[in-house]
């Protein structure tokens, strides 16, 4: 009787055995270093306000910017901003003294955002504390500009000046 069942229960072993049919094979996990927190200060705390690494993405009205202190504090909570942009066309080419002489016309577009009303998207990254992304609400522009200038003015701060040359 033992030798009857021995080859039922190797059958039963070699399928046991074999698990699942899955030939995927899973890379090991690498461990992530841990990267030191980021010191902050809400903006409202701040002893001096910067924006560092400005950048304006002139055919759509996105800026990104990092806010930061003197001391290098990463600043949160910007909830107050001002946006000025200036839409300079092709130079036109200058006929007569009654014309603009060759000096283009230009478009201004103003957006603000405070407590009470706000035509701006603000961004905080959820990554990177004092990082921020702005896009103006209704940005669009009669004539297509050459040259897109933008002014960012933050709470009280001094505007920063960024410029955007379009293709």
């Amino acid at each position: 009787m033992k030798i009857k069942l021995l080859p039922v229960v190797v059958a039963g072993l070699t399928l046991a055995g074999c698990g699942s049919d899955d030939s995927a094979v899973t890379e090991p996990v690498v461990p992530v270093e841990p990267t030191e927190p980021v010191e902050t200060v809400a903006i409202e705390d701040a002893d001096s306000i910067n924006i560092i690494e400005p950048d304006l993405e002139g055919d759509t009205s996105e800026i990104t910017f990092n806010l930061a202190t003197d001391d290098g504090k990463a600043i949160t909570g910007l909830s107050t901003v001002s946006l000025d942009y200036v839409g300079i066309p092709e130079p036109k080419e200058w006929t007569h003294f009654k014309d603009t002489m060759g000096l283009p016309g230009h478009e201004i577009q103003r957006f603000n955002c405070t407590a009470e009303d706000c035509n701006i998207a603000i961004v905080h990254s959820q990554t990177t504390p004092g990082h921020y992304t702005l896009n103006a609400d209704d940005y669009d522009w009669e004539t297509t500009p050459a040259v897109v200038k933008a002014s960012i003015t933050i709470v009280d701060s001094t505007p920063v000046w960024l410029e955007s040359t379009l293709p």
